[in-house]
């Protein structure tokens, strides 16, 4: 799913969202650079949850300085057992916003 350099093998895409478009600062795509999270579906599915941007306290070092306003940004997808993406990548959350409710069972 993801190769050594952490980039996302047989990257399925984006759905471009001009809600998270707006705020997306930091991140390259298909690079995995900062979090993923897979959860077991039903008929050999997974989830594919993919932190593209962290929020703003990810950047603050031990003296206090170099917060930023960014916003979190979770994007989701869908694949089969061998790995292969089902739908192309698409906003879950900004921040502590969801937009995606399908999958609340599996969290």
């Amino acid at each position: 799913m993801i190769d050594e350099d952490g980039c996302i093998r047989n990257f399925p895409g984006l759905i471009e969202d001009k809600r998270w478009i707006e705020k997306r600062r930091v991140g390259t795509f298909p690079d995995v650079r900062y979090e993923a999270q897979f959860y077991t579906l039903e008929k050999h599915e997974y989830l594919m949850l993919w932190l593209i941007q962290p929020d703003g306290w990810y950047w603050i070092d031990d003296d206090g300085f170099g917060f930023s306003g960014d916003s979190s940004i979770m994007l989701y997808s869908v694949m089969d057992v061998s790995g292969n993406f089902m739908k192309k990548f698409e906003i879950f959350s900004i921040d502590n916003t969801r937009f995606c409710h399908e999958f609340d069972k599996y969290l």
